[in-house]
């Protein structure tokens, strides 16, 4: 079976949005800021964070450089074989992980032009999360997660991108 390498998470800001105001989210990739017992189990992947969608499973996964990546296998009923084919057409290729956060530690803020909007709470490092699952997606809210993006992020590229809250 043919698997694919994916970057399902990494340590850039992400925009989140709340109801009293908007703060930079970090997910930590530092030795225990990961909880991995979901991912020795193998993460099931998704599409779009649908549990009624199943498309595969990760495989294999590493922590390091600021990155969560790993490599997914496709299943075999038709709806998995239908996603494999659009992820082979690269007409699907976002990723986007589903986690809890434990615990936040408040840090230096992402962009110091932040503190100029009032709706600002500041940027706050996930220093303890876990990963419940990974989602193929159309739009992801990290634009360094994906699939065959496992290389280092390119500085040209921005690092606030937006995510937001479900």
């Amino acid at each position: 079976k043919k698997s694919y390498p994916i970057t399902f998470s990494s340590d850039e800001p992400i925009k989140r949005q709340t109801w009293s105001g908007w703060y930079n989210e970090i997910l930590g990739h530092d030795k225990g800021e990961v909880r991995t017992a979901r991912l020795e189990n193998g993460l099931t992947i998704l599409v779009n964070h649908d549990p009624n969608q199943r498309a595969g499973r990760l495989e294999s996964w590493a922590i390091d450089g600021g990155r969560g990546t790993g490599e997914i296998r496709f299943g075999t009923t038709d709806f998995a074989r239908s996603i494999n084919q659009e992820v082979d057409d690269e007409t699907l290729q976002g990723v986007s992980v589903g986690y809890q956060v434990h615990e936040y530690q408040r840090v230096a803020d992402a962009c110091p032009e932040d503190d100029e909007d009032e709706d600002y709470m500041g940027t706050y490092r996930a220093v303890d999360w876990e990963p419940y699952e990974a989602s193929l997606t159309p739009i992801e809210a990290d634009i360094h997660s994906g699939v065959g993006r496992t290389a280092a992020p390119d500085p040209k590229i921005p690092t606030y991108p937006v995510r937001f809250l479900a």
